[in-house]
Protein backbone atom coordinates (compact mmCIF):
# COMPACT_ATOMS: atom_id res chain seq x y z
CA UNK A 1 0.00 0.00 0.00
CA UNK A 2 2.99 2.07 0.17
CA UNK A 3 4.05 1.83 -3.49
CA UNK A 4 6.89 -0.31 -2.29
CA UNK A 5 8.74 2.16 0.21
CA UNK A 6 7.86 5.28 -2.11
CA UNK A 7 5.68 6.62 0.05
CA UNK A 8 8.10 8.67 2.29
CA UNK A 9 6.34 7.82 5.47
CA UNK A 10 7.29 4.15 5.53
CA UNK A 11 10.39 4.53 2.99
CA UNK A 12 13.97 3.55 4.93
CA UNK A 13 16.30 6.84 5.15
CA UNK A 14 17.71 7.09 1.77
CA UNK A 15 18.73 9.92 -0.96
CA UNK A 16 15.36 9.53 -1.83
CA UNK A 17 13.05 9.96 1.13
CA UNK A 18 15.36 12.72 1.65
CA UNK A 19 14.69 14.31 -1.48
CA UNK A 20 10.98 14.05 -1.31
CA UNK A 21 10.17 14.96 2.07
CA UNK A 22 12.32 18.20 1.05
CA UNK A 23 9.58 18.33 -1.83
CA UNK A 24 6.68 17.83 0.63
CA UNK A 25 8.07 20.11 2.84
CA UNK A 26 8.95 23.14 0.37
CA UNK A 27 6.98 22.76 -2.42
CA UNK A 28 3.59 21.06 -1.27
CA UNK A 29 2.94 22.12 2.32
CA UNK A 30 5.48 25.23 2.92
CA UNK A 31 3.34 28.36 4.55
CA UNK A 32 3.34 30.06 1.87
CA UNK A 33 1.59 27.07 -0.61
CA UNK A 34 -0.60 26.96 2.64
CA UNK A 35 -1.36 30.65 2.26
CA UNK A 36 -2.14 30.33 -1.04
CA UNK A 37 -4.40 27.47 -0.85
CA UNK A 38 -6.17 29.26 2.32
CA UNK A 39 -9.12 30.20 0.14
CA UNK A 40 -10.06 26.29 -0.73
CA UNK A 41 -10.49 25.68 2.83
CA UNK A 42 -12.55 28.78 3.92
CA UNK A 43 -14.73 28.62 0.62
CA UNK A 44 -15.36 24.67 1.04
CA UNK A 45 -16.65 25.66 4.97
CA UNK A 46 -18.73 28.46 3.68
CA UNK A 47 -20.22 25.88 0.93
CA UNK A 48 -20.88 23.43 3.94
CA UNK A 49 -22.49 26.04 6.31
CA UNK A 50 -24.20 27.30 3.68
CA UNK A 51 -25.87 23.80 2.07
CA UNK A 52 -27.15 23.00 5.65
CA UNK A 53 -28.56 26.33 5.49
CA UNK A 54 -30.20 25.08 2.14
CA UNK A 55 -31.57 21.91 3.87
CA UNK A 56 -33.42 23.69 6.92
CA UNK A 57 -34.76 26.25 4.31
CA UNK A 58 -36.16 23.87 1.93
CA UNK A 59 -37.64 21.81 4.56
CA UNK A 60 -39.85 24.84 5.27
CA UNK A 61 -37.93 25.98 8.18
CA UNK A 62 -38.42 22.84 10.08
CA UNK A 63 -35.40 20.99 11.90
CA UNK A 64 -33.71 18.60 9.80
CA UNK A 65 -31.55 15.55 11.33
CA UNK A 66 -27.61 15.55 9.54
CA UNK A 67 -25.45 13.03 10.83
CA UNK A 68 -22.54 15.35 11.63
CA UNK A 69 -19.72 12.78 11.55
CA UNK A 70 -20.46 12.33 8.03
CA UNK A 71 -20.92 15.77 7.11
CA UNK A 72 -17.37 16.59 8.57
CA UNK A 73 -16.19 13.51 6.69
CA UNK A 74 -17.53 15.24 3.85
CA UNK A 75 -16.18 18.59 4.46
CA UNK A 76 -12.44 17.71 5.26
CA UNK A 77 -12.42 14.93 2.06
CA UNK A 78 -13.56 18.01 0.13
CA UNK A 79 -11.22 20.38 0.94
CA UNK A 80 -8.25 18.06 0.73
CA UNK A 81 -9.05 16.72 -2.21
CA UNK A 82 -9.55 20.23 -3.86
CA UNK A 83 -5.85 21.13 -2.06
CA UNK A 84 -4.45 17.73 -3.80
CA UNK A 85 -6.25 17.48 -7.35
CA UNK A 86 -8.28 20.21 -7.49
CA UNK A 87 -11.72 18.42 -7.65
CA UNK A 88 -14.74 18.89 -5.40
CA UNK A 89 -16.41 15.48 -4.02
CA UNK A 90 -19.27 16.18 -2.52
CA UNK A 91 -22.11 19.01 -2.05
CA UNK A 92 -24.27 20.47 -5.02
CA UNK A 93 -20.83 21.55 -6.60
CA UNK A 94 -19.60 18.38 -6.92
CA UNK A 95 -16.79 17.84 -10.17
CA UNK A 96 -17.71 14.19 -10.12
CA UNK A 97 -19.87 11.76 -9.10
CA UNK A 98 -21.04 10.44 -5.31
CA UNK A 99 -19.71 6.60 -6.24
CA UNK A 100 -16.11 7.55 -7.26
CA UNK A 101 -16.32 9.84 -4.07
CA UNK A 102 -17.46 7.13 -1.90
CA UNK A 103 -14.96 4.71 -3.19
CA UNK A 104 -12.16 7.09 -2.03
CA UNK A 105 -13.68 7.75 1.42
CA UNK A 106 -13.62 4.12 1.73
CA UNK A 107 -10.45 3.20 0.54
CA UNK A 108 -8.90 6.07 2.77
CA UNK A 109 -10.59 4.22 5.87
CA UNK A 110 -9.80 0.61 4.80
CA UNK A 111 -6.16 1.85 4.33
CA UNK A 112 -5.76 3.25 8.09
CA UNK A 113 -7.86 0.52 9.58
CA UNK A 114 -5.25 -1.72 7.76
CA UNK A 115 -1.91 -0.07 8.39
CA UNK A 116 -2.96 -0.49 12.61
CA UNK A 117 -4.13 -4.25 12.25
CA UNK A 118 -2.75 -7.20 14.14
CA UNK A 119 -1.57 -9.76 11.49
CA UNK A 120 -0.32 -13.02 12.44
CA UNK A 121 2.50 -13.48 9.47
CA UNK A 122 4.04 -10.10 11.43
CA UNK A 123 4.80 -12.70 13.89
CA UNK A 124 5.18 -15.51 12.41
CA UNK A 125 6.65 -15.19 8.85
CA UNK A 126 6.69 -18.73 7.49
CA UNK A 127 2.50 -18.64 7.59
CA UNK A 128 2.43 -15.48 5.88
CA UNK A 129 2.04 -17.03 2.48
CA UNK A 130 -1.38 -18.52 3.81
CA UNK A 131 -2.97 -15.32 4.56
CA UNK A 132 -4.92 -16.65 7.13
CA UNK A 133 -6.41 -13.56 8.29
CA UNK A 134 -7.35 -12.50 4.61
CA UNK A 135 -5.50 -9.13 5.65
CA UNK A 136 -2.79 -9.08 2.91
CA UNK A 137 -5.51 -10.21 0.05
CA UNK A 138 -7.25 -6.70 1.67
CA UNK A 139 -3.97 -4.38 1.48
CA UNK A 140 -3.34 -5.53 -2.11
CA UNK A 141 -7.18 -4.52 -2.94
CA UNK A 142 -6.89 -1.12 -1.30
CA UNK A 143 -3.83 -0.76 -2.61
CA UNK A 144 -5.13 -1.17 -5.95
CA UNK A 145 -7.82 0.81 -5.40
CA UNK A 146 -6.37 4.15 -4.32
CA UNK A 147 -3.65 3.58 -6.95
CA UNK A 148 -6.50 3.78 -9.51
CA UNK A 149 -8.22 7.01 -8.11
CA UNK A 150 -4.65 8.60 -7.90
CA UNK A 151 -3.73 7.47 -11.78
CA UNK A 152 -7.42 9.32 -12.52
CA UNK A 153 -6.35 12.49 -11.31
CA UNK A 154 -2.77 12.40 -12.42
CA UNK A 155 -4.58 11.64 -16.31
CA UNK A 156 -7.35 14.54 -16.00
CA UNK A 157 -4.11 16.59 -14.85
CA UNK A 158 -2.47 15.94 -17.98
CA UNK A 159 -5.25 15.93 -20.40
CA UNK A 160 -5.34 19.64 -18.97
CA UNK A 161 -1.96 20.52 -19.70
CA UNK A 162 -2.40 19.02 -23.33
CA UNK A 163 -5.11 21.33 -24.04
CA UNK A 164 -2.89 24.33 -22.30
CA UNK A 165 -5.17 24.66 -19.63
CA UNK A 166 -2.55 25.59 -17.41
CA UNK A 167 -3.87 27.18 -13.87
CA UNK A 168 -2.08 30.58 -12.32
CA UNK A 169 0.20 29.66 -9.42
CA UNK A 170 -2.26 30.94 -6.71
CA UNK A 171 -4.83 28.26 -8.21
CA UNK A 172 -2.51 25.27 -8.81
CA UNK A 173 -3.28 22.06 -6.45
CA UNK A 174 -0.01 19.27 -5.51
CA UNK A 175 -0.41 17.39 -8.52
CA UNK A 176 -0.03 20.55 -11.04
CA UNK A 177 3.01 21.88 -8.90
CA UNK A 178 4.27 17.87 -9.08
CA UNK A 179 3.96 17.82 -12.61
CA UNK A 180 5.86 20.86 -12.88
CA UNK A 181 8.70 19.56 -10.69
CA UNK A 182 8.66 16.55 -13.21
CA UNK A 183 8.68 19.10 -16.42
CA UNK A 184 11.86 20.37 -14.53
CA UNK A 185 13.76 17.13 -14.41
CA UNK A 186 13.35 17.06 -10.64
CA UNK A 187 11.97 13.75 -10.47
CA UNK A 188 13.97 12.00 -12.82
CA UNK A 189 17.07 11.02 -10.94
CA UNK A 190 15.22 8.30 -8.22
CA UNK A 191 15.05 4.62 -8.44
CA UNK A 192 11.30 5.42 -9.10
CA UNK A 193 9.45 6.35 -12.05
CA UNK A 194 8.14 9.54 -11.84
CA UNK A 195 4.47 8.67 -11.77
CA UNK A 196 4.94 6.79 -8.99
CA UNK A 197 6.92 9.60 -6.56
CA UNK A 198 4.22 11.54 -7.62
CA UNK A 199 1.50 9.40 -6.24
CA UNK A 200 3.20 8.48 -3.64
CA UNK A 201 3.93 12.29 -2.45
CA UNK A 202 0.68 12.62 -2.86
CA UNK A 203 -0.82 10.16 -1.15
CA UNK A 204 0.14 10.52 2.74
CA UNK A 205 -0.86 14.18 2.15
CA UNK A 206 -4.26 13.01 0.76
CA UNK A 207 -4.11 10.35 3.79
CA UNK A 208 -3.51 12.26 6.82
CA UNK A 209 -5.32 15.47 6.13
CA UNK A 210 -8.65 13.47 5.76
CA UNK A 211 -8.44 11.69 8.70
CA UNK A 212 -7.84 14.99 10.10
CA UNK A 213 -4.44 13.84 12.16
CA UNK A 214 -1.20 16.62 11.51
CA UNK A 215 -0.67 19.24 9.82
CA UNK A 216 -3.23 21.72 11.31
CA UNK A 217 -2.88 24.57 9.07
CA UNK A 218 -4.24 22.41 6.50
CA UNK A 219 -7.70 21.23 8.00
CA UNK A 220 -10.66 22.59 7.69
CA UNK A 221 -11.41 22.76 11.35
CA UNK A 222 -9.21 26.15 11.34
CA UNK A 223 -11.89 27.52 9.65
CA UNK A 224 -14.28 26.26 11.75
CA UNK A 225 -12.94 27.01 15.00
CA UNK A 226 -11.74 30.38 14.18
CA UNK A 227 -14.94 32.85 14.64
CA UNK A 228 -15.25 35.15 11.68
CA UNK A 229 -17.63 37.76 13.77
CA UNK A 230 -16.52 40.27 16.35
CA UNK A 231 -16.04 38.21 19.88
CA UNK A 232 -18.82 40.71 21.34
CA UNK A 233 -21.36 39.44 19.13
CA UNK A 234 -21.19 36.28 20.29
CA UNK A 235 -22.42 37.66 23.99
CA UNK A 236 -26.26 38.35 22.71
Amino acid sequence: MGYNYAVFGFAPYSSFWREMRKIATLELLSNRRLEMLKHVRASEVDTGIRELYNLWANNSSSPVVVELKQWLEDLTLNVVVRMVAGKRYFGSAASSDDGEARRCQKAINQFFRLIGIFVVSDALPFVGWLDLQGHERAMKNTAKELDAILEGWLDEHRQRRVSAEIKDEGEQDFIDVMLSLKEEGRLLSFQYDANTSIKSTCLPVDLTESSGLTIPKATPLEAVLIPRLPSKLYGY
